[in-house]
């Protein structure tokens, strides 16, 4: 209840009379009067509080205990009762001012002419509020109450310490049981006595993974109790400095703070406590999640020897699956037998809602509507629960699929094709199954909406019995569809959790496999690859025919490999031992292999393509881009490939031979399909397109013969006896072993030079590898100067006589250096 002075106001204007308000006022002064003593008591009361908050707080959190605790909580109760004891004090008090509020207004009803006196005691009365509300102002109980709720949420910490600090004590005890439990399975096995049944090693195994799930969610409670720790910290900080803030404001004020001002600094103080306490619980919390943390690893390590140690000694015996596809079985009869069951109620909800239908054409009242509403929500669970229970059915078949591929999986039993068909076919499922259940889960939170608006239609017909009996049928048809939802779910859940078993379960069995058994997986994983269709045509029956596949590509590439080596070698073992046996041309020959060469790659190609069974039809789409190809892009190619055709099949530049071109000489080395290599005399490979051999002005010094005739010129002096000059030219010539002897050489005297008398001498020679003609003209050279130097004969060079005509003596005088420059020389 608020003071007084808050709600004399509304007291004195529900009178009428002035006199009568001032009356009342006079009342209210006097009540504001009598709770004036109490209110110092409180704030001594909470100043104490504050400063037992400052010294409690102190206390270190890493040694609190339960004790500690109790004694602080109770202190704080005592606190709490003190204030509350001053609060119900004034609270009472107002209530008498209030009776004697009533009491004044009934005394004044027979005082109407009291109208001057009134007024003077109103006047009065005012005064003394006005000087009341300035020492006492009305927010000061306000914050009492105030500080009376944070005392009270502090006992609430408390309380939830103490609780934290017992469940430690247990938590503890648990982790010390396990450790002992882990000891004991370490030392002793498991309790269970060998051999173990495989249901047993797979009831086990459920258990560890739904231990495997409390773990992460300890996990994950231990991060938000972190989380909570750094928030009750970072209060506890903004606590402190709002505390300081609040300090320092005071600490520059003179004289001694107001008791509004104590009250607010109490108020701080217990907040701080408060934080400090909040930061006491999160660290009790966190140290709480993380037993419950190690408590869950500890038990999930439990679990986990306990199935290593039971597998290893776990059969998996026929009898066993066979009494659990004979549960299956039984499951799916029953299952049989509830779909009969609620197709006949199908039936008969069916017949209901056509006469519900026909009844509420008949006559449209609310009853009747809401009677076929609830007959349609019938039949749509019905058929509903129908759909769920047919698929249900199915899966009992993949169930016993399941468990037969278990069993295989467990016994060894089956091929590593099978497993690794199995494992991608639970895997798919599984996937398949995790995107369907969030639907199915949606679907049942639409039909959970779909229920609350019909418990909403619900609340607005209580007066109608009839109507809240139809709709409540329509409420229990929406609750058995949830029902048939969840029960959807969870078989499909099972389903699930069936297929990621046998994953499991595959993927370890695929761990322990041989070499031979890797080996043979390996095999069918590259088959797999290669057997991927890259092409597909349609056979006469239009039915899809791979025509082109990675396994056919990887054929093809091995036999063109291995053609295309065939055909260089056949047709190199042609050039070696067959063409040369017969005499026949070098440049024949290699024209021959290369023809050779290029039949043999038709045929290989061919020959590949009928392998691996590729039609050429396969190849029917690049004829259009091999024209145009052709057309505009391979023209040079094409046009040298002809040209090196051409010169191989007419033979008139052959290997071998020493041509000349556009001023360079060399000798050809070969002729391929697009240039011909030909080294000239300076050891330099020169690439020449075929074409340009067929189209340019080409010098084949070897054509018809390897024999060409060569001259050396040399030049004697004037009075040198000819013959013998011609003798020791043509000696010279005959001498050198390279040169033919047929024909013969011959000695011209050519010309009478302006300074010489010039002779021309020429000879024969083979062009070939070993020879140069160069060299030999050289040979030839140095000959002729040697024989020409014991014969005495002068090899002339230019030279010119000079005569002079003159008809007297040329006068000759000597003049010094000096004069030469003034006399300009000799004169005549």
């Amino acid at each position: 209840m608020k003071p007084v002075y808050f709600n004399r106001f509304m007291y004195v204007s529900a009178v009428n009379s002035p006199a009568l308000r001032r009356l009342v006022t006079v009342c209210l002064f006097a009540a504001s009067l009598a709770c004036t003593p109490l209110l110092p008591v409180g704030a001594q009361a909470v100043s104490g509080v504050t400063r037992e908050a400052t010294v409690s707080s102190a206390t270190p959190q890493n040694r609190v205990t339960a004790e500690q605790i109790e004694q602080r909580r109770q202190d704080i109760q005592a606190q709490a009762g003190n204030i509350q004891k001053n609060l119900e004090a004034i609270q009472q008090r107002l209530i008498e001012a209030q009776q004697n509020v009533e009491a004044a207004r009934k005394k004044a009803e027979s005082a109407q002419n009291a109208t001057a006196d009134a007024v003077a005691e109103f006047d009065a009365a005012q005064r003394a509020l006005d000087r009341l509300n300035e020492v006492q102002p009305p927010a000061l109980t306000d914050l009492y109450k105030q500080q009376l709720q944070v005392m009270q949420r502090i006992g609430l910490l408390y309380d939830r310490q103490i609780a934290d600090l017992n469940q430690a004590q247990t938590l503890r005890q648990t982790r010390a049981q396990l450790d002992e439990s882990l000891e004991t399975l370490r030392r002793d096995g498991p309790p269970e006595k060998p051999p173990y049944t495989f249901l047993q090693l797979d009831a086990l195994r459920d258990e560890a993974a739904i231990q495997a799930e409390k773990s992460r969610a300890a996990a994950d409670a231990l991060k938000t109790a972190e989380d909570q720790l750094l928030q009750a910290r970072k209060q506890a900080d903004e606590n402190d400095a709002a505390l300081s803030l609040l300090k320092e404001s005071f600490e520059n004020v003179a004289g001694p703070p107001s008791p509004l001002d104590s009250a607010r600094l109490s108020l701080a103080l217990l907040e701080k406590r408060r934080a400090q306490e909040a930061v006491l619980l999160g660290e009790l919390d966190r140290d709480n999640q993380r037993l419950n943390r190690e408590i869950a690893e500890k038990q999930q390590a439990l679990l986990d020897r306990r199935v290593e140690l039971i597998q290893k000694e776990t059969l998996f015996r026929e009898a066993e699956l066979n009494e659990q596809l004979d549960r299956l079985q039984a499951e799916g009869d029953a299952l049989e037998d509830q779909v009969a069951k609620v197709v006949d109620a199908q039936n008969k909800a069916v017949i209901q809602l056509d006469a519900a239908r026909r009844k509420s054409a008949a006559e449209p009242s609310p009853v009747n509507q809401e009677t076929e509403l609830a007959c349609q929500l019938e039949r749509d669970g019905l058929q509903k629960q129908i759909e769920f229970l047919n698929e249900r059915r199915g899966w009992v078949n993949e169930r016993i699929e399941l468990w037969k591929r278990r069993y295989a999986v467990f016994n060894n039993t089956a091929t590593p094709k099978e497993l690794r068909d199995w494992l991608e076919h639970s895997k798919d499922a599984a996937a398949e199954i995790e995107k369907r259940i969030p639907v199915l889960r949606d679907a049942v939170f639409a039909e959970g909406k779909n229920r609350n608006t019909i418990q909403a239609k619900l609340e607005n017909v209580k007066d109608d019995a009839a109507l809240q009996k139809i709709i409540q049928r329509q409420i229990d048809a929406e609750a058995k569809l949830i029902q048939y939802y969840s029960e959807y779910i969870s078989a499909y859940d099972n389903l699930r959790r069936l297929h990621v078993k046998l994953s499991n379960e595959i993927q370890k069995a695929t761990e322990t496999w041989s070499l031979s058994e890797a080996i043979e997986v390996a095999g069918e994983k590259i088959g797999a690859v290669l057997d991927y269709s890259l092409m597909n045509s349609r056979n006469e029956d239009d039915e899809i025919v791979a025509v082109l596949t990675v396994r056919k590509v990887v054929y093809a590439v091995i036999y063109l490999v291995i053609g295309l080596w065939l055909a260089r070698w056949i047709s190199v073992w042609l050039f070696h031992h067959l063409l040369q046996r017969f005499g026949v041309h070098e440049g024949a020959a290699v024209a021959l292999q290369k023809l050779a060469y290029y039949l043999l790659l038709v045929i290989v190609i061919s020959y590949t393509l009928k392998a691996v069974n590729i039609p050429l039809t396969a190849f029917a789409f690049l004829g259009g881009a091999l024209a145009i190809g052709i057309g505009f892009g391979s023209q040079n190619i094409l046009n040298n490939f002809i040209s090196g055709l051409i010169l191989l099949m007419e033979r008139q530049v052959r290997v071998g031979d020493l041509i000349q071109i556009e001023g360079t000489s060399g000798r050809v080395l070969s002729i391929g399909a697009r240039c011909t290599k030909v080294l000239t005399f300076d050891n330099i490979d020169l690439l020449i397109p075929n074409s340009t051999l067929l189209e340019t002005r080409v010098i084949n010094m070897t054509l018809s013969d390897n024999v060409i005739r060569a001259s050396v010129s040399v030049g004697v002096a004037y009075g040198t006896n000819t013959r013998d000059a011609a003798k020791l030219i043509l000696k010279a010539v005959e001498e050198h072993g390279l040169i033919l002897k047929h024909p013969e050489p011959y000695v011209l005297f050519e010309s009478f030079g302006d300074n010489s008398l010039n002779f021309l001498v020429y000879f024969w020679v083979q062009m070939i590898e070993r020879n140069n003609r160069l060299v030999i003209q050289s040979d030839i050279r140095h000959r002729i100067n040697r024989l020409f130097e014991d014969a005495g004969i002068v090899i002339a060079f230019p030279q010119r006589d000079v005569h002079l005509d003159a008809g007297h003596p040329i006068p000759i005088r000597m003049v010094r250096d000096d004069d030469s420059s003034g006399s300009g020389g000799a004169s005549a």
